[in-house]
């Protein structure tokens, strides 16, 4: 009897051992409850975000009131006093001598100007504090955005982190269901080999009391097979799980980086809402230390105050830039007015003269 010459069938403890091998390898891809607390965490910071976008809305209405009702106040004071002004201008210039101190009676439209301009400055100081205010509360919201889009990028720095991870053990399940798609195909093969010899000799064999060898070694390969084709459906199952769990985490990334977007776009607002308050803060501030350096002279030395060291304040007030008041029609419209009047009652010289002449000391360390 010749002795048995097919495939060396797999040992069965080497299929045991791969078998191992792969659940070892399994253990290794992430948990579950893992994608879950990603989930979790993913819900809650849109949460946040979304509750924090519809605070910062709130807060940018609220910014934009302010701003707008302190740009409507100074409007109409400024329409107010420089109107005073123009009027109390054309008193002035009747007045012939222009160092000898002019007293109350000598203008009439005196109080009127000074209690507008005095209107006016107090309009412009309360602007400054509550923008003030505004922009501290409006620059917390910055601190707050970047808590927020710090997590965020925390929470996808370890999405990603576990998403490589998760494409590697992807890889290797792929890697080992090939393998044991390959040891599965070769146990088939093995195991129809040996059937093929039974059924070719068995018979032959067995009238002379063989057919023993065969008939164990088709048992051995059909051990074999069955142990192969187990490993394989492992494997497969291996590279199934993997494959949802980099589904699964991907799927994370798009609202995280949503979200992250989110909140970049608010902080560009933040910026440009800190840069309007700050505007309307400055147009306040400089508005109000031009009308004080008027009001502080007439207002306090009003009986010994000379028609030209008043017109010197006027000059300074109507000449000094300040954003924004400057493009109001009514503004530039009395202006004009008043330099027509100074030129036509006084000459360009005396005007020249009194645009040079700084005899008046402004007020100076006012605090912002």
């Amino acid at each position: 009897m010749a002795a048995w010459t097919g495939p060396v069938p797999m040992g069965l403890e080497e299929i045991i051992a791969q078998i191992r091998s792969a659940q070892e390898e399994k253990m290794t891809y992430i948990d579950p409850n893992s994608f879950q607390k990603y989930s979790n965490e993913v819900a809650t910071l849109k949460h946040e975000v979304d509750t924090f976008a519809v605070r910062f809305k709130n807060q940018i209405e609220e910014d934009e009131r302010i701003v707008f009702k302190a740009s409507s106040d100074r409007n109409v004071a400024n329409d107010a006093a420089f109107e005073s002004l123009d009027v109390l201008v054309g008193e002035l210039v009747i007045i012939q001598d222009g160092d000898e101190a002019v007293g109350k009676d000598a203008l009439p439209h005196l109080p009127t100007v000074v209690d507008l301009f005095r209107r006016l400055s107090k309009t412009c100081e309360g602007a400054v504090d509550r923008m003030g205010q505004e922009f501290v509360d409006t620059t917390q919201y910055g601190g707050e955005n970047r808590q927020l889009q710090d997590r965020l990028q925390d929470l996808l720095n370890q999405i990603n982190g576990d998403l490589s991870g998760e494409k590697e053990s992807l890889q290797r399940a792929t890697t080992w269901r090939m393998t044991c798609g390959e040891n599965f195909t070769t146990a088939e093969n093995q195991l129809n080999d040996a059937r093929a010899k039974k059924d070719g000799w068995y018979e032959v064999s067995a009238f002379f009391g063989g057919g023993g060898a065969i008939d164990e070694q088709v048992k051995t390969n059909e051990r074999n097979a069955e142990g192969c084709q187990s490993t394989y459906w492992e494997a497969r199952k291996s590279e199934k799980y993997a494959e949802g769990m980099v589904r699964h985490l991907q799927s994370l990334k798009p609202t995280v980086e949503e979200q992250h977007a989110r909140l970049v776009n608010l902080f560009w607002s933040m910026n440009a809402e800190y840069e309007k308050i700050l505007n309307g803060r400055k147009i306040d501030e400089r508005t109000w230390v031009a009308t004080r350096t008027l009001e502080y002279h007439v207002c306090t030395n009003d009986v010994d105050t000379s028609r030209d060291d008043i017109l010197r304040h006027v000059i300074q007030l109507i000449h000094t830039t300040v954003d924004q008041v400057d493009d109001d029609e009514d503004v530039q419209r009395f202006k004009k007015s008043i330099e027509n009047r100074l030129l036509a009652a006084l000459g360009s010289e005396k005007v020249d003269e009194l645009t040079r002449e700084k005899k008046h000391l402004p007020i100076e360390g006012v605090d912002f």
